[in-house]
């Protein structure tokens, strides 16, 4: 029989395989997957360790095989036990490596499903044709028992997923607690149909329910009829399913509809980081995953679902405000909010589906399942990528290194990439240009790898670099006879990624294969550039600060090398940031420089233009003469404006300081100076004569640890404890807002949050010297636009608006 594998799980030492047979019917695949550790004795007491793990009184099958161990080749033992008999071996291994016997035991922590696909070379996300022999039924599921993996299958699947969305009214005056406050209206939206459940009032455009445990028990019978691969939520670890699993446990209601016969697992019970799986059904928590793994690519710092999905999508969350909770609740009449939810499910899944083939890439790539994969940080995708092509290197996996050692990683650090300090100025022609993937480049060309570093080969140790970390000065090398791990698995990538961007020059962009290719290539390109980093993360199984060091060693060299090439050549860099230099141009023509730049470059390192902008900012660091460096704006051919640094980017500014701030940057990137002063002129009139709605001027921070761990009243702790009087529920992470009033006293004594303003009784004045000039200062005084020459007799700017 063929099957699509969704996931793979384990009871002890049994195996649970998740998946659809040719007719998607939902399967349970078991399988009985042997445990084992591998112990790598040091040579001369090969035979007696052996001897001594033959003698131990449990059973166990032992074998001899020859493995590398980072880089090194080894006799070594494969000891296969019961899970249970694990703690006996382990202790004799303790013993033996303090008594200096063996090297260590391995792949002890790897777990029970991994050491199966490893073992069989399945993996999720993919088709397989299996010899099983059926057994009877598992919850809402056939039961088979595996015999034997025949082949993978190269053939397509769709998956059916469906987006959730959960309401909580809480009065329409409260922060929801799932202790006390019931779930009024859930969403379900599968791509095509919506079903919007709600009790309690009346409604239009859903489909209501008797009370709230009728509302459970008719989301338990859709899920099942509809009988989905994936539930997609947005914050549905911490919110949606986690506030539908206790209000479950409140009413005693059990779900049914995952494959087990059962509903939500609380699979991680940290407070403030809860994760929730489904056997049989991949849980995907979009605003995971986007934190984690596309937030960087984002322009917006607050990824609230509204921003997300207005950046990627074009459309937003439909505009409510408080009052129209309160309203629904007071005169028991939901139509808006179910209006509201059914919005919220919409962007959901069509947030989904818009990084649904990527998802699947990094899963078929990695190994991992939608779950884990929408779970995973950089790190551990790349761990995962890495302990997955591990066989065929034939290597041992290191060990994730135990809690001292971390600690003890994370206490050491290098010297990381040049960053030059920039001219402040308004320059013209400036030419960006970046190095293609430089880190993994260097990763190649140098052979940087945990197996490599300081061999003993004497041609070797002829090319040094000199690295700097908090232990000191060193010279390392790596060998060039033996090619390592890591540089020949990111050189596969490598090449794979160009294969598959030469074949999407040939596809129609809108075709499904070109989709497919596009989103492979995007995720071999996330593997690409995370690997670095990875060698100096602390938890990594892999880990090697003097490998990352060297890597930004040799990449400030490179750097260095670029810009003293272009200044022989007549040309002024005005800023270097790890990989990327910006030059002034005499004209686009001198663009060509690249040529002879690449020229004289190692393969695979490769220079390329970024963008040309037609002019850009660079201001002073605030306080001080010197340039503000990872802090300007570019205006680019097109008209658009990239900007690095600015508030106009940040959360903890009022929408009235980005939006003033931009404005005033465009101006100045196009020379505008008697348009700035202008536009100046008009904003700060209408701030004094209230013209601007409240929303213009609140502002937000996010709790960046527990509330009673705040030992200052700043401002938005003030806030926050506003909050909680008001029954909110407030924790880590919390987005405080909260507006600056009129008043007497510190900025902390005059604020108010949103709800307790009326008429608009926001201070002008503060907002603006502190949100509106201040921003802009630096812009200001690189276009030298200073009191004198805007009015004579005036102190300052502000007093000329005065």
């Amino acid at each position: 029989m063929e099957f699509f594998i969704l996931s793979i799980e384990h009871e002890k030492q049994k195996i649970l395989i998740f998946a659809r047979d040719e007719n998607r019917n939902k399967c349970i695949i078991e399988y009985f997957q042997p445990f084992y550790v591998y112990v790598i004795p040091k040579g001369e007491y090969f035979e007696e360790v052996k001897r001594k793990i033959e003698e131990l009184n449990i059973n166990k099958e032992v074998s001899v095989e020859r493995k590398k161990w980072i880089g090194r080749e080894y006799r070594v033992l494969k000891v296969t036990i019961s899970l249970d008999d694990y703690e006996t071996l382990k202790s004799l291994c303790d013993r033996l490596k303090e008594e200096g016997k063996i090297i260590g035991k391995k792949e002890a922590d790897i777990t029970i499903t991994k050491k199966f696909s490893l073992d069989n070379n399945v993996y999720p996300m993919r088709w397989y044709e299996m010899e099983v022999e059926f057994k009877g039924k598992m919850g809402n599921a056939n039961l088979y028992k595996l015999k034997r993996v025949i082949r993978e299958v190269e053939k397509p699947y769709e998956i059916k997923a469906i987006s959730i969305d959960i309401e909580i009214l809480a009065g329409g005056r409260k922060m929801p607690d799932p202790s006390r406050d019931p779930i009024d209206i859930i969403g379900i939206f599968d791509g095509k149909d919506y079903y919007i459940l709600y009790w309690g009032a009346e409604g239009n455009g859903g489909i209501k329910v008797r009370n709230e445990y009728e509302l459970l028990k008719k989301f338990d019978e859709i899920v099942k009829k509809i009988d989905p691969d994936v539930i997609v939520g947005y914050n549905s670890h911490n919110f949606d399913l986690n506030y539908i699993y206790e209000r479950s446990k409140v009413l005693n209601f059990n779900f049914s509809f995952g494959w087990d016969g059962k509903g939500i697992v609380l699979s991680k019970k940290k407070e403030e980081d809860r994760r929730f799986k489904i056997f049989g059904i991949q849980h995907v928590d979009l605003f995971v995953f986007i934190s984690n793994i596309l937030a960087g690519q984002l322009k917006s710092e607050v990824l609230s679902l509204d921003n997300v999905a207005k950046e990627i999508l074009g459309i937003g969350k439909e505009e409510v405000t408080l009052e129209t909770f309160r309203d629904a609740v007071d005169l028991k009449e939901y139509s808006k909010v179910i209006s509201y939810n059914k919005r919220d499910v919409e962007i959901t899944y069509m947030l989904y589906k818009h990084f649904e083939q990527l998802l699947i890439e990094l899963s078929k790539i990695t190994g991992q399942t939608l779950y884990e994969t929408s779970l995973s940080t950089y790190g551990v995708l790349v761990e995962s990528y890495l302990i997955k092509r591990s066989r065929e290197f034939n290597e041992i996996i290191p060990n994730r290194p135990k809690e001292e050692e971390a600690r003890e990683r994370l206490r050491k650090s290098y010297i990381g990439a040049l960053v030059l300090e920039p001219e402040p100025g308004l320059y013209k022609n400036i030419a960006v240009f970046d190095f293609r993937s430089l880190y993994p480049s260097i990763i190649m060309a140098y052979n940087i790898s945990p197996d490599t570093i300081r061999c003993e080969h004497e041609d070797c140790k002829k090319e040094q670099i000199t690295i700097e970390t908090s232990d000191g000065k060193v010279p390392i090398w790596f060998c060039k006879k033996e090619k390592g791990f890591i540089p020949t698995i990111l050189n596969q990538i490598f090449e794979e990624r160009v294969k598959i961007k030469k074949k999407l020059k040939e596809l129609d962009k809108n075709s499904e294969e070109y989709r497919i290719m596009d989103a492979r290539q995007y995720a071999l390109k996330i593997l690409l550039n995370s690997t670095y980093g990875y060698l100096g993360f602390a938890v990594s199984r892999w880990y090697c600060l003097d490998c990352a060091a060297a890597v930004t060693a040799y990449g400030r060299t490179f750097i260095k090398k670029v810009i003293d090439l272009l200044r022989d050549k007549g040309y002024k860099v005005i800023y270097g940031d790890t990989d990327s230099v910006f030059v002034l141009l005499r004209s686009k023509e001198d663009i060509k420089i690249l040529d002879e730049i690449n020229n004289i470059l190692p393969k695979p390192l490769e220079l390329e233009l970024e963008n040309f902008y037609i002019s850009g900012i660079f201001v002073e660091r605030r306080g001080e003469v010197k340039g503000a460096k990872k802090k300007y704006a570019l205006l680019s051919e097109d008209g658009s404006i990239k900007l690095r640094g600015f508030e106009a980017v940040r959360r903890d500014w009022s929408e009235i300081a980005k939006v003033v701030q931009e404005n005033v940057l465009r101006l100045a990137l196009e020379g505008n100076r008697t348009g700035i002063i202008e536009y100046l002129r008009k904003i700060i009139n209408d701030i004094r004569s209230k013209k601007l709605s409240l929303n213009m001027f609140i502002i937000r921070e996010q709790l960046r640890k527990k509330l009673e761990k705040y030992e200052v009243e700043a401002p938005h702790v003030v806030a926050a404890k506003k909050y909680k009087q008001r029954g909110y529920k407030i924790t880590e992470g919390f987005i405080v807002e909260y507006v600056v009033c009129k008043g007497s006293g510190k900025v902390s004594e005059r604020i108010k949050i949103p709800e307790e303003c009326t008429n608009n009784e926001y201070d002008p004045e503060y907002y603006i010297e502190k949100q509106v000039l201040q921003p802009i200062d630096g812009i200001l005084k690189v276009l030298g636009i200073t009191k004198e020459q805007i009015i004579s007799g005036h102190k300052d700017i502000l007093s000329f608006f005065k």
